[in-house]
């Protein structure tokens, strides 16, 4: 929130200021207080790029090779087209084209399972669903629910993304993704759909299994992450930002996040770098070590909330259960970046001290951003950052379909 407020980029943002683990019974695990914000990607992208003028942009155009040399990075693009840079920033998502040409063995990983998904407004659902799910789900638009299903296995997140739009998704165990292996999202197919709303409400209790029933066109993402989290982001001339340095499953809330303060650390070691190469050591010296972390939290997380832990029998039944077995990963679960310059993006935001914290711990102050879409997302936009030191920004898109 406050690097995008520095920026002077205020995207309309539905506040959450809660989060609540709970069993499809209703019982409350854990419920505690969290400062987080979800907006839409649109906005976002809209606001982001109206920082650059228009000039500085190129679409369509995939960057499909990089070739470092002595001071410079030779880019050939798709069109036949090449030329030489100062420095290479890979922006280009999980399948990063920029991260297998500087680390080849690095690879995304399977979660082991996929999410349904689905969103529905509020006023379209039937007036005693409606009631249902205000009833059971109280602080519905100030809150972020992950709920536990004993049998099958898995677990549901609902939340409002504003506008009084419900965003669902059900994180269910599959052995393999159901999605072509370029892709991210797949169609469900009829039978998948009729058997998902027929188990509905045995799954998910009344309030959630009727939303769930009621929804149309759900649809199935995958989940990925890397499969090892890379020990640095940077070669040379050349580095990675955002998904492409860190592709991270989504129990964490912070695949949005890492990017933000990516680009802000990256900022900040340009202000005393004394060379490119200086500058992006510097960078992934101060990024690669806490966004591993996240990786490999994200994924215990999921795992825990989808009974996957080795010894896991059942849902957790209490908040110390949940402690345990979050524990048990023996990773940091304050999920806050830690370095010095930090510090002053952290002063900038105004929460209460009981407000304060993630994860059951309270180091420093925290404010995430969601992004969440309206509509099924058939392409992402990436982008290879191409600089020259005459300060022009060559900027090439590549789609994730």
């Amino acid at each position: 929130m406050a690097i995008l407020r520095g920026l002077g980029i205020s995207p309309r943002f539905q506040p959450l200021r809660w989060t609540e683990e709970r069993t499809t019974s209703g019982r409350t695990m854990v419920r505690q207080r969290f400062p987080y914000h979800s907006t839409r990607y649109a906005s976002l992208k809209d606001q982001l790029l109206s920082c650059l003028p228009p000039s500085m942009l190129q679409y369509s155009l995939q960057a499909t090779t990089i070739d470092q040399r002595d001071s410079s990075v030779h880019v050939t693009f798709s069109d036949g087209s090449n030329s030489e840079y100062d420095m290479v920033l890979g922006a280009d998502g999980p399948r990063s084209m920029v991260r297998s040409q500087l680390f080849p063995q690095s690879e995304l990983r399977f979660a082991g399972y996929s999410a349904w998904r689905g969103l529905i407004r509020t006023v379209d659902l039937s007036a005693p669903t409606r009631e249902k799910f205000v009833t059971d789900f109280p602080l519905m638009g100030d809150c972020i629910y992950f709920v536990h299903c004993p049998d099958p296995r898995q677990h549901a997140v609902v939340y409002d993304i504003g506008d009084g739009v419900i965003n669902w998704l059900i994180y269910q165990n599959v052995p393999h993704p159901n999605a072509a292996s370029n892709r991210a999202t797949a169609a469900a197919s009829l039978s998948d759909v009729q058997r998902l709303r027929a188990t509905a409400v045995s799954h998910w209790g009344i309030a959630l299994g009727q939303i769930v029933a009621q929804t149309p066109d759900p649809f199935w993402t995958d989940v990925y992450d890397l499969a090892e989290p890379l020990t640095q982001f940077h070669r040379d001339h050349v580095a990675l930002v955002g998904d492409s340095a860190h592709a991270i499953t989504p129990h964490c809330l912070k695949g949005s996040n890492l990017a933000i303060q990516d680009a802000y650390t990256l900022a900040c070691c340009a202000h005393t770098a004394a060379s490119v190469p200086d500058m992006l050591q510097n960078y992934s010296k101060s990024r690669a070590s806490h966004a591993g972390n996240m990786v490999l939290l994200s994924r215990h997380v999921g795992r825990l909330r989808n009974g996957l832990l080795t010894g896991m029998d059942g849902v957790p039944v209490d908040q110390a259960s949940f402690e345990r077995w979050l524990a048990s990963s023996g990773l940091d679960s304050a999920l806050l970046p830690r370095e010095t310059m930090f510090a002053a993006v952290w002063r900038a935001l105004d929460y209460p001290e009981e407000e304060r914290g993630f994860w059951l711990a309270k180091p420093r102050i925290l404010s995430l951003i969601h992004i969440s879409e309206p509509t099924r997302l058939l392409s992402i936009s990436y982008a290879v950052f191409c600089l020259k030191k005459k300060k022009t920004i060559h900027q090439t898109s590549m789609e994730l379909h």
